[in-house]
């Protein structure tokens, strides 16, 4: 078996993307929200069309935008 010593390691990219069940305001909402080195994206579960990329520049999936960007929850 050959002698293998690491000389130098370093995370070059990672990714993990987190499932919330989070009530804002009274209302229910399922949001996952994706993370790599390069990007985080935001996605909404709906009844129609299941997992969809969220609109994040109005309604809730802008409150829940706001609060993660302000470190208010899971990050």
């Amino acid at each position: 078996m050959a002698d293998i010593k690491v000389v130098d390691e370093s995370e070059v990219w990672w990714a993990s993307t987190k499932e919330y069940t989070l009530d804002v305001g009274g209302e229910i909402v399922s949001c996952r929200i994706a993370e790599s080195s390069k990007e985080t994206e935001f996605f909404e579960w709906t009844e129609n069309s299941g997992w969809e990329p969220a609109n994040i520049d109005n309604g809730v999936m802008h409150v829940i935008y706001n609060a993660w960007s302000n470190g208010e929850f899971g990050n």
